[in-house]
């Protein structure tokens, strides 16, 4: 008895190590886990502000600080019997830019003069002639010292972020002009760029108006906006709801003091069973005065997916050491019998051993393939920023084109962002579809999405002196259709095609280095679309001087490149699964005369399937 006590206690010391550790560790991934949601929120917040930064500036170095704008601001400021019809000229004169940015959530365009007197709001052009020097700081200081100033501040409607321009000619300083994004109209963006739920909470003095109509009082210190548009699976219930009661019940024991931070801070909590993501971003005016936070939310489902991965390692590690003490236990027992007993005894321990650690390795390689996938999808979220900002600026581009003059060429640019925009938005979705693989193929025209890979990317290969050959007849492009998922075929494509190109960019380097004559050497892509049986075959071409034979059967294995330093060896491993796993098809590869050929064999389907 004795000795089974002295397994039970070393079992129980084990355990309560194991339980430890494992605590300890699942904590520091929460706190991981929050540190990395709050610095990606305060990155979508600071990007919002720089975008409207970018944008504003355009405005007012395009539209607003012009001769005219000048010339309206010096004679109203010393004319006042003309003051009231200057004043008129200039709302006439800037308000269809004013409709325009309207769109993108600008609220206000206000012109002040030198001593801070406000000559005209275009959100309220009747209401002018309000001396603001002294009242608004950053008015004033934009005006004194003649600079740029940005930040929050409340002003007599308001709290908005500001970007206020110094307004001058050669010879003086004629005054101020403030673009202003309201807190709403910054939260609608944040909202739009990043697809995510923001809100503003804000004491509830800062609110006047019609704009208390948008939001919910949640305390007698703090109002916080509300949200119709974000529903959850259970009918007639919006998870904005769910955010307001949580931030009811905890703005007491732990909101307000976050609100009283001077940086983001986040924090996990539950409601209703489930679990919440809360970052609070402190918004502060131009004395440094708390004028409340944006608020994003989101249910922490990461959160509930740590926990349980946590605790399935807890019971393995406990599963292994109550399975090892038992295992010594046993093998004590049996070393007191016979020695031919104790012999096998030993060798059942050492396959369960054995059996124990291959497990251990295997829940190990699960724990990598989680962490990665983590990795990858924050890595994926982060490219919806700059894409989104991209869009926004070219969506003003258009707007510049619509209200002033622009070239065929330069409409043409535009568009090609916005495809290229759209296709790279697309490659997120595409790439999310390739681990987690979509249940819905379709029927789609091969002809057509080479033709559209070749239309997007023609001009970066152009630079490379490689040009596309296209082979099919009219009556082929009829009749080549297959069933699948057309983006992910069109990646597949545009693989083979970068493939191509680095092959014929790095032969032309070595006829250059060996002193050979490049003048009559062709970059070419040749594309071929045929039917063999009832397989459409398209075969790809390229005069990039081949694949060497020693490596040419393993070009579609994983991590395989011929491209040393350069290639991750994952391209064609891709490629080769896409084409398998998800297009029912096959692809292959040979060397030809000039360069090599890889050829995708799909089973031919017909339009109406």
């Amino acid at each position: 008895m004795r000795r089974y006590g002295f397994y039970i206690l070393m079992f129980l010391i084990v355990e309560l190590f194991i339980t430890i550790s494992v605590f300890n560790v699942r904590e520091q991934r929460f706190r991981d886990y929050t540190q990395e949601q709050t610095e990606l929120d305060q990155n979508y917040f600071n990007s919002t502000i720089k975008t409207f930064r970018q944008i504003t500036a355009e405005v007012f170095n395009k539209r607003i600080n012009t001769p005219l704008v000048k010339e309206y601001m010096t004679a109203g400021y010393k004319d006042d019997s003309e003051r009231n019809s200057i004043r008129n000229s200039l709302y006439q004169l800037v308000l269809p830019e004013f409709d325009t940015l309207k769109a993108v959530n600008l609220a206000e365009i206000q012109f002040h003069f030198p001593d801070s007197t406000s000559f005209l709001r275009m959100s309220r052009p009747s209401e002018y002639g309000d001396s603001l020097g002294g009242i608004r700081s950053m008015i004033t200081e934009a005006n004194e010292r003649n600079t740029y100033v940005e930040g929050f501040e409340m002003g007599r409607y308001m709290l908005g972020y500001r970007y206020i321009f110094p307004l001058n000619t050669e010879k003086e300083h004629v005054g101020a002009v403030e673009l202003v994004i309201s807190t709403e109209g910054l939260v609608n963006a944040m909202n739009l760029l990043y697809g995510y739920n923001f809100k503003y909470i804000m004491p509830v003095n800062f609110r006047t108006g019609s704009e208390s109509a948008t939001a919910e009082k949640i305390s007698d210190k703090y109002m916080i906006d509300s949200c119709d548009d974000c529903r959850l699976e259970e009918p007639n219930v919006n998870l904005s709801y769910y955010v307001n009661q949580i931030i009811k019940r905890d703005l007491d024991t732990h909101i307000e003091g976050l609100l009283k931070k001077d940086k983001a801070s986040s924090y996990l909590t539950k409601y209703n069973g489930k679990a919440y993501f809360l970052t609070f971003i402190p918004v502060r005016d131009e004395n440094g005065a708390s004028a409340g936070a944006i608020v994003s939310y989101h249910l922490a489902e990461v959160y509930g997916k740590i926990a349980t991965y946590f605790y399935v390692l807890y019971a393995l590690f406990s599963l292994i050491a109550l399975s090892v003490t038992a295992a010594i236990a046993a093998l004590d027992s049996s070393r007191r019998r016979i020695h031919n007993a104790n012999l096998m005894l030993e060798q059942k321990v050492e396959d369960k051993v054995r059996e124990l650690r291959s497990r251990e390795q295997f829940f190990s390689q699960q724990a990598k393939m989680v962490t990665m996938g983590e990795m990858l999808s924050a890595i994926l979220h982060q490219w919806k920023q700059p894409i989104s900002s991209v869009s926004l600026l070219a969506d003003m581009l258009n707007f510049e084109c619509d209200s002033g003059e622009c070239s065929l060429e330069i409409r043409k640019y535009i568009k090609d962002i916005k495809e290229q925009t759209s296709f790279m938005a697309q490659t997120d979705r595409d790439f999310r579809n390739f681990l987690k693989p979509s249940t819905r193929p379709e029927v789609f025209n091969v002809c057509e999405a080479v033709q559209e890979i070749i239309r997007l990317f023609d001009f970066s290969f152009a630079k490379f002196n490689t040009s596309f050959r296209t082979s099919w007849t009219d009556e082929m492009a009829e009749k080549a259709y297959i069933k699948g998922y057309p983006n992910e075929f069109k990646h597949v494509l545009l693989n083979l095609f970068n493939n191509a190109r680095d092959a014929i960019a790095l032969r032309r380097e070595k006829m250059i280095e060996n002193n050979q004559n490049v003048a009559y050497f062709k970059g070419i892509i040749k594309i071929e679309v045929r039917i063999d049986d009832d397989m459409l075959c398209v075969t790809v071409t390229d005069t990039g001087g081949g694949i060497p034979d020693d490596v040419i059967s393993r070009i579609f294995q994983q991590y395989f490149s011929t491209k040393n330093e350069n290639g991750s060896g994952i391209g064609l491993f891709m490629t080769k699964n896409l084409v398998e796993s998800n297009m029912n098809g096959k692809i292959s590869v040979r060397n030809v005369d000039e360069g090599a050929e890889f050829t995708i064999a799909c089973p031919l389907v017909s339009k109406e399937d």
